[in-house]
């Protein structure tokens, strides 16, 4: 992964929050369609469908995973280490004047978002779980488009995977080489 420099990401509080109003709007806009969470995600070569819910939440969330199938890599390790935004946040707060005003601001945007994921989730009577792990994409998303005007290549995938009606839940194999996990509740998605 390739991390910027703050000569990269300098700008002021004015374009932050312009960008930021920009992710939330995309963002919500993808909350609201009606292929969010459908489940009917055409996978594509590199991925792999999991079905049944329950296990797609076990694999995106438990740091056991890798003791029930010792080939699905921790996931949640995988989602922190290719965050750009997480890895970059000394810069990020360097960069910012006043860095608690958009923070505060990017915090209530994700918390709408967060709300938005929650009753979805509920309503398709997903597992809670999940409701937790599209959330903090969510919110990865929302500040990598606030700081860094674009989503790094991971982040995007993920967030296609998201459009497209599926629920990126895991990673088979030695990360980055292996198959994206997708939650799929549609026993119809094939590719």
């Amino acid at each position: 992964m390739t991390f910027l420099n703050k000569a990269e990401i300098k700008m002021s509080n004015a374009q932050l929050i312009l960008n930021l109003d920009s992710a939330v709007k995309i963002f919500e806009e993808i909350l609201n369609d009606r292929n969010f969470l459908s489940g009917n995600y055409v996978p594509h070569a590199g991925e792999e469908v999991v079905y049944d819910k329950d296990k797609a939440a076990y694999f995106a969330t438990s740091q056991d995973a890798q003791d029930t199938d010792p080939s699905v890599a921790y996931w949640t390790g995988i989602l922190e280490s290719e965050n750009e935004l997480l890895n970059s946040t000394n810069i990020k707060m360097e960069l910012l004047d006043d860095g608690k005003e958009i923070v505060s601001q990017i915090d209530a945007a994700t918390s709408r978002i967060t709300e938005k994921i929650k009753e979805k989730v509920k309503f398709l009577e997903l597992p809670d779980e999940f409701s937790d792990v599209i959330s903090e994409n969510f919110y990865v998303f929302v500040n990598e488009l606030t700081f860094f005007k674009r989503l790094c290549t991971f982040q995007e995938r993920l967030s296609l995977v998201y459009k497209n009606g599926g629920v990126p839940c895991g990673w088979r194999g030695d990360f980055p080489n292996g198959r994206l996990m997708i939650f799929c509740k549609n026993a119809s998605c094939s590719p």
